[in-house]
């Protein structure tokens, strides 16, 4: 028998964001660890640059997101880093490398 006790219970996180200069032709790629596994994800951007990532988190962890229409161009675009955790995160990016963030 294998016994969950010292497990941290994982919950929902989400990030809710806009991109802007970015289309339905772009994507999201989001990079973390959680735990010892390594995620990686991505999700379509909207046509008005907005997108939604979905994860399921027992600590709040580093993240870096970018955006583009492969991994490659993507990791070019520059990344924005920000900590995920259970709950909402809101994030825009309006032009390279600015960003804003809140929690909610």
């Amino acid at each position: 028998m294998i016994s969950s006790t010292g497990f941290a219970q994982e919950k929902p996180a989400f990030i809710q964001g806009k991109f802007r200069g970015y289309g339905e032709n772009d994507k999201i790629f989001v990079n973390y660890r959680n735990g010892s596994d390594r995620v990686s994800d991505s999700v379509q951007i909207n046509r008005d640059g907005s997108f939604e990532i979905q994860a399921e988190l027992a600590d709040p962890v580093l993240a870096t997101l970018t955006a583009g229409k492969s991994p490659r161009e993507a990791q070019q675009s520059g990344a924005v880093q920000l900590y995920l955790e259970p709950g909402k995160t809101k994030i825009k990016k309006t032009r390279p490398n600015s960003i804003r963030s809140s929690n909610r």
